[in-house]
This record gives C-alpha cells, structure tokens and sequence, in this order.
C-alpha cells in the first residue's frame, strides 16, 4: 500500500489549500514556534472545522509542542476530530525518568480531552542537538506505551533532511521495529520530491511534508495547492515504479 501524504497547516486557510492539494493527513502546527510548535487552540479548532465539512474522510493529526512545555502547565481540550497527537521529546535526554514524565503529559491530554489519543511518538533525528533520547529509546517506548506510531522527524530546521542523518540502514532497520511491533511509522525533515523514489523503498506508512508544500519551499510560507499536487505525483510516479 503506498505511504499516505501529511501535510502541517497553520491555520483554516492553508487546510483548504492542502485539501485542494490532494493530502491525505492533516497536520496542524505552528512553524514559527519550532519542528513540534503548538498553534493556537483557535487555529486547531479552525482546521478541524475545515476537515469536518469533507465529504471525503480526511485524517488530522495535531502537533502539541514539546513534553517539557507541559510540565509546569495544564492541556486544554483538544477537538473531538483530531485523530493523531504528537509530543516532542527535546530536552528529556538528561531526565532519567523522561518516560515517565512523558507518559504523564499524554495522559493530562487525554484526561482533559475525555478520551483516548491515538499518540505519535517523535523520535528526532537530531537527537544530540535536540538533546533528546536516541530515535532506538524513543522506538522502545513507543513500543511499550502502545502509542499508534513513530515520526522521524528533525529538531533543527537548518536545510540538513532525513538521509543527512540517518543512513539508509539505520532508517530501513528502525522502519522494520516499529513495522513488527504493529505501528505506523511517519517520515519527515526537509523532505523534497527527489527524496520520494528512495522513501518509498523503506515502505513508510505516512510521508510528511511542510517545507515541500509552501511557496518558495520555506517552511515559515503559506502552504500552495500546486507545490502539494506536484510532491503527489512524485509519489504516484515512485509508486509505479517500485
């Protein structure tokens, strides 16, 4: 089956221009506020209004910053439409109870949510910039907290993508823990159409886009239906070809 296409939003606006785009995931998050930055409560609910007048079903996914964000303050409801959740993991490296400290967070989400999040668990590539645990812990946790999948992603949007950190080994043998273990895995950092011929070959369950989908390729632009339509028919092509 080929990899679905996520594409993160920032507001109603770019959900409708990703819709026309063709994506199959939506993902809300605000760039300006780093790889996992949470947008605003009304720019979710906005988003979520968008998907909720399709005809056609269309998954959501929302971004919900780092785990150390939440430790000092309380989760507010998240809307009934979202069907994934992500939590970053910077910063939780030097914390020997990290795991716990995360597990903690997700649960005040669900608990103010009034319902059982389907979790993203975020290994970051980066993981010493990040100053996160290595992508193999974060695996090994997702495992073991049954979260619904794994997102590679980077923590520092400097130009350098998935392969400039991880090799083509490290990346298939990580794909095919988390593929045993009966989860989603989710590909992203400064993923470009060239990249997808090679993605495809490691049979990701979800290919995840922002830079790729915004005007001029900068991620901090507005998303453009045209730039989504051109990275799916890269996909389709690689697909065919596979």
């Amino acid at each position: 089956m080929p990899p679905q296409l996520l594409v993160s939003v920032r507001n109603g606006i770019e959900a409708e221009a990703a819709l026309q785009g063709g994506c199959d995931i939506l993902d809300i998050k605000e760039p300006a506020r780093g790889s996992l930055g949470m947008a605003d409560m009304a720019a979710i609910s906005a988003v979520a209004e968008v998907v909720g007048q399709q005809p056609d079903d269309v998954a959501l996914s929302a971004a919900l910053g780092e785990t150390t964000d939440w430790y000092a303050a309380a989760p507010p409801a998240l809307p009934a439409g979202i069907n994934y959740a992500k939590l970053g993991t910077a910063g939780l490296r030097p914390d020997l109870d990290w795991q716990q400290r995360w597990s903690e967070v997700r649960r005040q989400f669900d608990l103010a949510a009034d319902r059982d999040i389907a979790w993203i668990a975020v290994a970051y590539i980066d993981w010493e910039l990040a100053n996160s645990p290595p992508p193999l812990e974060i695996v090994a946790a997702a495992t073991e907290a049954g979260c619904a999948g794994v997102l590679f992603d980077t923590f520092a949007k400097t130009g350098r993508g998935l392969f400039d950190w991880l090799s083509e080994t490290q990346l298939r043998g990580l794909v095919n823990d988390i593929h045993a273990a009966g989860q989603l895995v989710a590909v992203a950092g400064q993923i470009t159409a060239e990249n997808v011929p090679a993605l495809i070959d490691f049979a990701p369950d979800i290919i995840a886009i922002r830079s790729a989908a915004c005007a001029g390729g900068q991620r901090t632009n507005a998303i453009e239906a045209e730039a989504i339509r051109h990275f799916k028919t890269a996909m389709h092509n690689a697909a065919i070809s596979h």
